[in-house]
């Protein structure tokens, strides 16, 4: 599960990264400062994941995890290969979301690729370069089938709406199962972060402009002082917290990374076994045999019954066991569809 951080040089995208991951990437005052791109793993903030752990005195405990990669700025241009256009594309391919990091600040000392800071325009270059990449995509796809098929009706239908500047994302197919394939730039969801400087009313009217323009999208944003979240990100946590009461100022890192997993539109299922508590994330309609897979390779081949009871249930009682003695814990089949929040135990057998 990858989250690529993009946006125009100098927004902020490496400070973004570093505020997510209590990283050090470089980040410095000239275009293309960040060429190979930067890449942490960070934790999904999980109440519930805590709560159990609490529940069963876990001694261990194992989050879901995502990984962030801080990739290149984009250019005008980019499609056609100015700046990093092609490595960057090719990055940003790889990756589940974007993260657009959109610069809604003034600072001299900080280089900028135009005058004037305009929120809106700066998306718009980033989101035509994404729509030109895969415009050039479905032509290339296009020459090489040449008789018609469902591939080819779907590839059309794209074409025109590309041409037209709308992103994959917006279009509704039958046949988007051919579309998942294919690996479309403007199909991945996109969370905007409005990159702000603290304490600045200029920034924050930016920062609107950046909201009108998302919901317009129907995408999500949130508005982020990155430089500050930075620095607070390496102190210690018991300084963090004090140090966020003193400015009053709200946690937003853990509200923007789960922001991310539920676009990424995974849910998370629980197992507890030797004192671990484990989170686990599968694609929603995934069933107990596949889930099982992900515990380990072993379940899913020699799976037999899942005992399952959802997390909601569970805390009503004063442990584990008393929930099973009082016949909460349903017996369901390989079959079975595990919800969000299912805590699950898997039966198995060892295929020698």
């Amino acid at each position: 599960m990858k989250i690529g951080i993009v946006g125009l040089p100098n927004v902020g995208k490496s400070t973004v990264f570093n505020a997510l991951t209590a990283g050090y990437a470089p980040s410095s005052n000239y275009p293309f400062c960040t060429i190979e791109p930067n890449r942490g793993v960070v934790e999904i903030p999980d109440e519930r994941l805590e709560e159990l752990a609490s529940f069963v005195m876990a001694k261990e405990k194992r989050p879901v995890t995502v990984e962030f990669v801080d990739i290149a700025g984009l250019i005008k241009g980019a499609s056609k290969g100015e700046g990093l256009g092609n490595r960057f594309l090719s990055h940003i391919r790889e990756v589940n979301v974007i993260l657009h990091v959109v610069r809604c600040f003034k600072d001299p000392q900080i280089s900028h690729p135009f005058p004037e800071i305009e929120p809106v325009r700066d998306i718009e270059i980033v989101n035509l370069e994404l729509i030109m990449a895969d415009l050039q995509m479905v032509e290339d796809r296009l020459k090489k089938l040449k008789e018609p098929n469902d591939s080819r009706d779907v590839l059309s239908k794209v074409k025109g709406y590309l041409e037209r500047g709308e992103s994959i994302a917006s279009i509704v197919f039958e046949q988007k199962e051919i579309l998942d394939t294919m690996g479309f730039l403007t199909s991945k969801p996109t969370i905007y972060v409005a990159n702000i400087k603290e304490d600045d009313e200029e920034s924050l009217t930016f920062a609107e402009e950046v909201r009108r323009k998302a919901d317009g999208e129907g995408s999500k944003v949130i508005v982020l002082p990155a430089k500050l979240e930075e620095e607070i990100s390496h102190l210690a946590d018991e300084e963090k917290e004090e140090y966020r009461r003193e400015l009053g100022i709200e946690e937003k890192l853990k509200k923007l990374i789960n922001i991310c997993y539920d676009a990424l539109g995974f849910i998370t299922f629980y197992t507890i076994a030797h004192q671990k508590v484990s989170a686990w994330s599968v694609r929603e309609g995934t069933s107990a045999k596949e889930a099982a897979g992900k515990v380990h390779s072993e379940m899913k081949e020699g799976f037999i019954k899942a005992e399952v009871i959802p997390f909601v249930e569970l805390m009503r009682y004063t442990s584990y066991q008393e929930a099973k003695d009082d016949g909460k814990l349903r017996i369901e089949g390989k079959d079975y569809i595990v919800k969000d929040g299912d805590v699950l135990y898997f039966k198995f057998h060892i295929i020698s």
